[in-house]
């Protein structure tokens, strides 16, 4: 599963999963890692796969996360030397990620934290599996 990724790529990728998952455990964080790659098969690349349009919500402007994301995209953050930053987690649940670690997820393409109503694209029929709050789909993606 792992292909050649840029330092752009797995900064866009770990603050996306900061951004959406890091409160969850490290199997939701790798979830939503799987969920980025997927996509950024499809979108043509990892950045574009994150900064799509309502894909995931820590990227819209309004988003109580989006500071934070895009602060932690610029150049060499620290957290990739502290193991002790939340950060390094979402970078290593990448990685892992990357590596086709954790099956459950491999083939997911949408998530949704299930505090909120299931959207419309919610099909029980593509259901996966839930991880802590996080309930995932392998939906036919574009």
């Amino acid at each position: 599963m792992i292909t050649k990724y840029t330092w752009e790529d797995l900064k866009f990728a770990a603050a996306t999963v900061y951004g959406e998952a890091r409160g969850e455990s490290f199997a939701g964080k790798v979830g939503v890692a799987h969920t980025i790659l997927n996509r950024a098969s499809v979108l043509g690349g990892i950045k574009k796969a994150c900064l799509q349009s309502y894909a995931y919500s820590c990227w819209l402007e309004r988003d109580v996360n989006y500071l934070a994301c895009v602060a932690l995209t610029f150049p060499r953050p620290a957290f990739v030397f502290d193991i002790s930053h939340p950060m390094h987690d979402c970078l290593y649940a990448v990685m892992c990620a990357m590596h086709g670690e954790f099956l459950a997820t491999m083939t997911c393409t949408h998530y949704f934290d299930k505090s909120i109503p299931a959207p419309s694209w919610a099909d029980p029929k593509k259901y996966v599996c839930t991880i802590g709050r996080i309930n995932f789909y392998a939906l036919p993606f574009p």
